[in-house]
């Protein structure tokens, strides 16, 4: 009986430290912020009534479908790894309309952790944000996911501003100083459709830069098991997917079009990364009103042990592949199993910018069984950069590259100097230099046909 009378007790305690979880429901048409809101016979009408509770582990918002809600929605509570926060909808039809009305941000996010955000459209023509999610003095953070969106029509004063912050946009996150360190494991962001945004698709990142630290600083704290996949990002001020900060994040599956609208930007890119990965991503018609970037895909500055695989690019006003190696701290990164057609196509060339191209102090890069097509306004094929610095060394194994009758490997001497060049084959490439034109021969041009139909398969290319 004591046995029993203590089991009892200490559930009694759990329950009340726990608290029980709660059901919210909102409908424009048929609510009332006078009624309890917690039944779909009794929703609440307005997003401000939702913001006066608190929420705990377990709780689920649900929104009417085919309604359309205004205002902000602040959560700055976190739920469980087995009871997260949910914010759905309810009910057949259209996914409901969640519209900030020139707020800053349609959904704030406050140290989120364990919370699911799905099957929404969001938009904020006025505002600055679609989701903006901060952090400070957290500590670790698990598992926040954010799928099944169409975010849509932000920031609408960006689109007139040449360049906008790179920290603004769709799906926005920020990591600040604090006195203490913050970050998360497990960000997943899956099946989004962003398009006609302001600033960046999704920027996510930290105040404090990795590559600024010891890796004994309290402060070195890396963003872990980030998954970003079969996303589709389409006419964008500046940057389609930037994330920062992250070691063995993975970006696949993914659509990138018409960035850099009126900025400097890349479509996919990794900036002060560790051992991430770009893969089965196509990118198409990403612009370059200036003549620097426009690629979509890139390994910029600060990387390390990074890949770009099995990615196909087209139709690009930059390069199709970009490494950076600005300050020389970079090593390791990878670009392999790619194709490139028709990339290199800027209205303001760039000296040294080519379908494949390494930007400043790149080290020790490996670009490996890459299919190279010029298209027929391709401007260069393969290209070293001078940005404070060329290149210090890249080699280039088993690669394809075929010419349009003009377009040439930009900067000879720099591409000599730093570049090895181990099996590859150059077709309609004029004015080679003569240390690449011994090495292409028909017995290196057979031995490509061997990887050309597994590039082309598993990059998913019809």
């Amino acid at each position: 009986m004591n046995h029993l009378k203590y089991t009892f007790v200490l559930l009694l305690v759990i329950l009340v430290f726990q608290g029980y979880s709660t059901n919210y429901y909102l409908s424009t048409i048929l609510g009332s912020d006078k009624f309890s809101g917690t039944s779909p016979d009794t929703p609440w009408a307005s997003i401000g009534k939702l913001n006066e509770q608190n929420l705990v582990s377990g709780d689920s918002i649900f929104f009417f479908s085919g309604e359309s809600f205004e205002g902000t929605l602040y959560i700055d509570d976190q739920g469980s790894r087995n009871n997260p926060i949910h914010i759905t909808k309810y009910g057949e039809g259209k996914n409901p309309i969640l519209n900030g009305n020139g707020a800053e941000a349609v959904i704030h996010l406050t140290n989120p952790a364990n919370i699911t955000i799905e099957n929404l459209e969001i938009t904020n023509w006025l505002g600055i944000y679609g989701i903006h999610f901060i952090a400070e003095n957290a500590g670790e953070m698990e598992n926040l996911t954010l799928q099944n969106l169409n975010i849509h029509d932000v920031g609408s004063a960006m689109f007139e501003i040449t360049e906008p912050s790179k920290t603004k946009g769709a799906i926005s996150g920020r990591v600040y100083k604090g006195t203490e360190p913050s970050w998360w494991n497990g960000l997943t962001i899956q099946n989004v459709y962003i398009h006609n945004v302001g600033s960046c698709g999704i920027t996510f990142g930290n105040e404090v830069n990795l590559y600024k630290l010891e890796k004994t600083d309290t402060y070195y704290k890396t963003h872990k098991n980030v998954l970003i996949q079969e996303c589709r990002i389409d006419s964008i001020v500046r940057d389609g997917i930037w994330i920062r900060q992250c070691e063995g994040a993975i970006i696949q599956n993914c659509e990138v079009s018409r960035t850099g609208m009126n900025a400097i930007s890349n479509g996919i890119w990794f900036w002060d990364c560790l051992d991430c990965v770009m893969q089965y991503n196509e990118g198409w018609e990403c612009m370059s009103p200036r003549g620097n970037d426009g690629a979509p895909f890139s390994i910029d500055n600060h990387c390390w042990n990074c890949v770009m695989q099995y990615n196909y690019s087209h139709d690009n006003e930059g390069p199709g592949y970009m490494i950076f190696g600005r300050m020389g701290d970079n090593g390791g990164n990878i670009v392999r199993h790619n194709l490139s057609y028709n990339d290199n196509v800027t209205r303001t060339y760039r000296t040294g910018t080519a379908c494949i191209t390494a930007c400043s102090e790149v080290k020790k890069a490996l670009v490996e069984n890459n299919i190279v097509i010029a298209g027929p306004e391709t401007h260069n094929i393969l290209g070293h950069r001078n940005w404070e610095g060329y290149p210090h060394s890249v080699n280039y194994k088993n690669n394809l590259f075929v010419g349009n009758g003009k377009a040439v490997i930009a900067q000879n001497e720099a591409i000599l100097k730093a570049g090895t060049f181990e099996n590859n084959f150059f077709i309609n490439v004029p004015n080679l230099p003569q240390g690449l034109n011994n090495k292409t021969d028909y017995k290196n041009y057979l031995q490509q046909f061997e990887i050309v139909d597994k590039i082309i398969k598993d990059s998913g290319i019809r």
